[in-house]
């Protein structure tokens, strides 16, 4: 069974179990398997795990997206049980059981089993727990932190799992991993630099832990610890009487203060019963036997009454003393030629004095911080003889020095490096910001950002213009449908009117009117004053109809004054039309039209008579006149009209 582990900031997160016939997509998108937080520089799809020809493989899909391995930048690599990969600020451990429960090295971390026999510490074979001790500046213990898990982050963030609240100390610091029970620690391009063990630590590269090393940053230290898991159990497993403290009595002290044999100082240390030894008292104290021996001391292999350890010491000094009588007259020379000579002995003067100056002027050198200069002389210093005093450890600080300067011109180079990239992306976004317009849409962006796009495209001012760009788009968008529905209605509205236009022109004032006042109750956007055209037109139509109206009501009085009763009634009837709802011309309509029915109706009763007595022609004449006085449709004009045809007269 293969699995991947999350962790976030050293935090163990969740675990998901791979399937060969499945991809893992892991990335800050809703639909991956592995959902991360949209953290910096993590993309929607970041990348993939899949099993292929026999062998699980990640592979990056993002185009911008950084997945690092081994401390370096990689899109593409196969996986081996116990593999650690990074996407900052997650880490990711693969297992596979399958592989025969074999341990594989982590290819992020040194193989802890590197060095020869003598420096390997075998922590496997011997269970352990792993601590970091916190100490502050005044050397005071503020924490101790317990090693669990796989990786551990130490800074002053919260979210660290080795939280130092030290100002001084950056967000994220150190990072610390463990691989095949040994531990490793490596910085994180903080500012303050991680020491270890007095020496500053790489970005890129890991440094095993040993019990008892320092970890310091700033004026604090972290001190690491292996304990022995199993020490208070195997503490109980000691024979107490292994524990009992060992005391002495007095009496059983010789001259000078040693120990007597019988008491287990000398020789006959845990001597037995038979010997004169009866073990201890409850007080720890030495119970004499029956076979007690007296004091004195063993000595070439027999035991001498009254000998002392001080009495023998006293003996050796007068022995030696002797000695120096009889043989100390000879030839100092002797002494000369069985003096072991060092390497700077052997050199005649003049070098001797080339070695001191050159010895001087390193440590001269070491001290003022000009550590290539130093190492130089030192490099002369050891073309003569292998060493000089202590000049094999000024070349040695020579090159940490040399280190140091390196790895600091190294991050002032990639700092330079950093702001360069930062100024360019600045520069370059300023100017595609003062060129923005109303017409301006991401494809042209695209082309604008085009020469720093590679530098980081998720960069907050780019994002920035993005969205601005994106507004202004959007916005475009916006008005140019706004305006084609604006020209819709614009041209609904002439529309309405046109046809009121035409309406007028047939010469139908009230339809016009109406059609006008459509006009006004459209609600249309009118930019072409086609509202203010209508109520003219409105307020002239009707003030044309009410002047007919009246010129016809008083043409028709001329008429009817003048006898012209049909003449004044085809008038009102002409005005009528004008205006059907005017009540005036409808009610002279109707008075004038029952007395013309009167007056018909007496003509036409004439003609009747004149028939009946047999003046046909009499009776025609009152006839044609009801046809030329009345008009048609009325009752007597009809009637008239059949009158004449019966005789034919039409």
């Amino acid at each position: 069974m293969a699995r991947l582990k999350v962790f976030l900031n050293g935090q163990f997160t969740v675990q998901h179990d791979l399937a060969e016939s499945h991809e893992l997509l892991v990335g800050r998108g809703e639909t991956c398997d592995v959902v991360l937080a949209p953290e910096r520089g993590i993309s929607r799809q970041h990348f993939r795990i899949r099993y292929a020809e026999g062998q699980w493989i990640v592979e990056v899909l993002s185009r911008y997206g950084e997945l690092y391995k081994n401390g370096e930048r990689q899109s593409i690599f196969a996986l081996r049980d116990g593999t650690t990969f990074a996407v900052p600020p997650y880490e990711f451990v693969f297992e596979n059981e399958d592989e025969g429960g074999q341990i594989a090295h982590n290819q992020d971390l040194p193989d802890a089993s590197t060095g020869s026999e003598e420096d390997k510490t075998h922590i496997g074979y011997l269970p352990s727990n792993a601590y970091l001790r916190l100490v502050d500046h005044q050397g005071r213990a503020v924490q101790n932190f317990k090693l669990e898990g796989q990786a551990w982050i130490g800074g002053r963030d919260t979210t660290c799992s080795i939280y130092i609240d030290n100002p001084r100390i950056s967000r994220k610091q150190f990072e610390v991993q463990k691989q095949d029970d040994a531990y490793y620690v490596r910085d994180l391009g903080s500012i303050n630099v991680t020491l270890h063990n007095g020496r500053p630590l790489a970005v890129e590269d890991w440094t095993q832990l040993q019990s008892s090393d320092v970890i310091s940053v700033a004026d604090w230290s972290l001190h690491f610890e292996l304990r022995d898991a199993g020490f208070e159990q195997r503490l109980q497993e000691v024979d107490p009487a292994l524990l009992v403290p060992m005391n002495y009595n007095e009496e059983n002290v010789g001259a000078g203060g040693a120990y007597s044999d019988s008491f287990g100082a000398g020789p006959n240390m845990g001597a037995s019963p038979a010997q004169g030894f009866a073990g201890f008292d409850a007080n720890g104290m030495p119970i004499s036997g029956p076979a007690m021996l007296k004091p004195g001391m063993k000595l070439f292999g027999k035991h001498i009454p009254g000998l002392t350890p001080a009495r023998l010491a006293m003996i050796c000094v007068i022995f030696l003393a002797v000695m120096y009588g009889v043989f100390g007259q000879e030839d100092e020379s002797k002494h000369a030629i069985t003096k072991i000579q060092t390497p700077f002995d052997k050199l005649p003067p003049d070098k001797q004095q080339v070695v001191k100056q050159l010895y001087l002027t390193a440590q001269s050198l070491i001290a003022q911080g000009r550590y290539e200069l130093a190492r130089q002389e030192v490099i002369k210093l050891h073309q003569i003889i292998p060493y000089y005093e202590d000049s094999k450890q000024i070349e040695e600080t020579a090159n940490q020095g040399l280190a140091i300067l390196a790895e600091r011109e190294k991050n002032e180079a990639a700092e330079r490096q950093r702001a360069a990239t930062e100024e360019k992306i600045q520069k370059q976004v300023a100017e595609c910001r003062a060129a923005l317009n109303e017409n301006s849409d991401s494809a042209w962006l695209e082309g604008c950002l085009a020469s720093i796009m590679e530098f980081n495209p998720e960069h907050p001012s780019i994002v920035s213009l993005r969205n601005e760009v994106e507004r202004i788009t959007t916005e475009r968008n916006m008005k140019i449908a706004n305006q084609k529905e604006y020209e819709a209605k614009v041209a609904a509205h002439r529309a309405v009117y046109e046809r009121a236009v035409k309406v007028e022109k047939q010469g139908l004032p009230i339809p016009a009117i109406a059609a006008y006042k459509k006009v006004l109750k459209t609600g249309l956007p009118d930019p072409g004053n086609l509202n203010g055209i209508s109520r003219r037109k409105i307020a002239s139509l009707e003030a044309g109809i009410e002047s007919q109206q009246a010129e016809a009501e008083k043409n028709a009085e001329v008429a009817y004054r003048s006898g012209a009763l049909k003449k004044a009634i085809e008038i009102l009837r002409e005005g009528i039309k004008i205006n059907p709802d005017n009540e005036v011309l409808k009610g002279r309509h109707q008075a004038m039209m029952t007395e013309l029915r009167k007056q018909m109706m007496t003509f036409y009763q004439e003609g009747i008579l004149e028939e009946s007595v047999g003046e046909v022609e009499t009776a025609k004449n009152k006839w044609r006149k009801i046809l030329d006085q009345s008009l048609p449709g009325e009752d007597y004009y009809e009637k008239a009209k059949m009158k004449l045809k019966k005789y034919g007269a039409l």
